[in-house]
């Protein structure tokens, strides 16, 4: 992935983080361990399924971004989260709309990842699913750890983003 480093979290009492040792990439460790644990925990509420949409994945990788944020600061996210500028925000928003109770795999891996094809930049689900997060926890006054149980329809409904 983008500078050299990915993770899964997916699978409870597991994770996994692949990093190349960079000046970017090594004070970024922790928060990239802490976005994959949060995986563990969120998915343990709303488990991972065929039936998964793509309103429940960008809440787990916001959710993610926003509790690693927290714990280490917004500075030491991955560049994903600010993929995507105010602009190009507006321009996919409506995308995302009508995409929120889309499921499978192969298709809503393309929202997150990106889909060239369907006008969907590189990473911009979780540009998008962070701010739908910040902007829940900002509305409701929660806190990440709060939101991690709540769920994801709440989170997009209440986050108002949409």
């Amino acid at each position: 992935h983008l500078h050299g480093f990915t993770g899964f979290g997916g699978t409870p009492g597991q994770a996994i983080v692949l990093v190349w040792p960079s000046d970017y990439n090594v004070p970024r460790l922790p928060a990239m361990t802490a976005h994959e644990f949060h995986h563990n925990i969120r998915l343990s509420c709303e488990p991972w399924s065929a039936d998964t949409t793509v309103g429940q994945y960008i809440v787990v990788e916001g959710l993610a971004e926003a509790f690693a944020a927290e714990m280490y600061g917004a500075d030491k996210l991955g560049p994903w989260v600010r993929s995507l500028d105010d602009g190009q925000h507006e321009q996919v928003k409506p995308v995302y709309r009508e995409a929120l109770s889309t499921t499978g795999f192969p298709v809503i891996s393309g929202y997150m990842f990106g889909n060239p094809q369907a006008g969907i930049p590189a990473y911009a689900g979780y540009s998008v699913g962070y701010r739908v997060v910040n902007e829940y926890l900002r509305r409701s006054g929660k806190s990440v750890v709060e939101a991690t149980y709540r769920p994801w329809r709440e989170i997009i409904d209440e986050s108002r983003y949409f």
